[in-house]
């Protein structure tokens, strides 16, 4: 007990003791106000990046077409026109149209045609930007090939040819010319005279870009060819053939000829309705002129009217009946007839019927007076 109360006296002392380094009390203080936060600027919506354009335009169009074509035709249509939906339906819409015509037309690709190699895409896109007129698809094509091929030329006969060539003589001359500049020619070449029969009539604007065949499978030569539009295979491979072979690429000689055998099959119903091969040879044979033509087998088809009684012979034999006479109507029926007498003659009239003729011997006993 008195060392517990010896412990506590000690700790009241130390207790009871100043403190050498009192703590210091806090000081309060305030606190600073909140400064106001600016209003947020509204954010502008983000546009829509490529991808996500064609995907929202992919997927309309898919539920557009509600099952008339996959996604895999849809993104390709798109692709092909350039992520114009518009087009891309219509391509989708018309796809059958569309792809045998590109097949049509790739098939004649090369130089030969003057197509070019464009690809099927390029093909495909043309066909929809010409509402599938293959004719005018195919003329677009051939025109921007030719301004290729030209801008092309342009580029190499103003090039540099010593820049990108190497020299063709790379060991320069060892004695140069010492007179850089020469003395003119004593003998100068007379300026040329001029043209003393100049043409009448010159062209004020040549055409610098002919016929070629696609011009000649539009809508309007078609009709004035008679052909069906867009052309078929064997009208296209005709035009191609007179074209190349037959008139030597000249474009003006076939467009007439093939107008002038229209103007004669408009007119089929009058003269026999011949074929477009019988028009055409005997277009070649008459220089080309549809009413001499027309003439001639309006003269066969009279005379096919004539040739009933005269052996019923052959349109061939008409026509060539009528060329050995010149194309004359008149002398041909007649060289018909003619003919079939000349083959089957008319066998030789009987007798006319009569009282009988005495016999010579009883007219000689009556006149001498002798009995029999």
């Amino acid at each position: 007990m008195a060392d517990n109360n010896v412990d506590l006296g000690v700790r009241a002392l130390q207790a009871l003791k100043p403190n050498p380094k009192p703590k210091p009390k806090p000081t309060h203080k305030p606190k600073p106000k909140p400064k106001p936060k600016p209003k947020p600027k509204p954010k502008p919506k983000p546009k829509p990046k490529p991808n996500q354009a064609l995907k929202r335009d992919e997927d309309a169009l898919v539920t557009k077409l509600g099952g008339a074509a996959t996604r895999a035709m849809v993104r390709h249509a798109l692709h092909v026109c350039g992520g114009d939906d518009k087009k891309a339906g219509y391509m989708l819409e018309f796809r059958k149209d569309i792809e045998r015509n590109a097949d049509f037309i790739c098939e004649r690709r090369g130089l030969q045609s003057g197509l070019g190699y464009p690809t099927r895409s390029v093909i495909e896109a043309q066909l929809v930007a010409d509402d599938n007129e293959e004719g005018n698809t195919m003329a677009a094509i051939k025109k921007q090939w030719r301004m290729e091929v030209e801008l092309m030329a342009d580029l190499l006969a103003t090039a540099q040819v010593e820049d990108v060539l190497p020299n063709p003589n790379p060991n320069p001359n060892p004695n140069p010319n010492p007179n850089p500049n020469p003395s003119p020619n004593p003998n100068p070449e007379p300026n040329p005279k001029p043209n003393p029969n100049p043409d009448p009539y010159p062209d004020p604007n040549p055409n610098p870009n002919p016929l070629q065949v696609e011009d000649m499978l539009t809508r309007e030569m078609s009709r004035a060819f008679l052909h069906s539009h867009p052309p078929t295979a064997e009208e296209r491979e005709h035009v191609e053939d007179l074209y190349n072979d037959t008139f030597a690429r000249d474009g003006a000689k076939t467009v007439h000829f093939l107008t002038q055998a229209g103007i004669v099959l408009k007119k089929a119903g009058a003269i026999g309705n011949p074929k477009r091969g019988t028009v055409e040879k005997l277009l070649h044979e008459m220089e080309g002129d549809a009413s001499r033509v027309i003439a001639f087998l309006k003269s066969v088809q009279s005379m096919l009217e004539v040739s009933a009684k005269s052996g019923h012979p052959s349109a061939d034999d008409c026509g060539r009946y009528l060329r050995s006479v010149g194309e004359s109507e008149e002398q041909g029926v007649l060289l018909l007839k003619r003919i079939w007498g000349f083959t089957n003659p008319k066998p030789p009239k009987p007798p006319k019927k009569g009282p009988p003729k005495e016999h010579l011997a009883a007219t000689t006993v009556c006149h001498t007076g002798l009995q029999p």
